[in-house]
């Protein structure tokens, strides 16, 4: 079997920026897009609409953004660095903000 070295070239490193930027936004599109349909579910059960849709809105805008990233098939670093971040802190955080949001609403 003859190997094209030409084709080894022109593939990114195991480990390198591009791959790795390109699968953290993967992770994070995919997420967002979980999140979004966990919470329509949610709403589905008889959770109430308005906190759950205030919770999910800024997945909806990482979804929309990582759908055009992903069909363009340029992700970004701040996308990634955005996406982890407010994952990390919805979930850690969203006990609370979904009983503060169900006392104010």
């Amino acid at each position: 079997m003859a190997v094209d070295p030409e084709g080894f070239q022109n593939r990114p490193k195991p480990f390198s920026k591009e791959r790795t930027r390109q699968t953290v936004g993967m992770i994070v599109y995919f997420y967002c897009v979980f999140f979004v349909i966990m919470k329509i579910i949610a709403v589905f059960q008889g959770q109430p609409v308005g906190t759950h849709f205030l919770i999910a809105l800024p997945f909806i805008g990482l979804a929309i953004w990582g759908f055009k990233q992903q069909r363009t098939r340029s992700f970004s670093w701040l996308y990634s660095i955005i996406g982890v971040v407010l994952i990390s802190v919805l979930r850690y955080y969203e006990m609370d903000l979904i009983g503060f949001l169900n006392a104010t609403l």
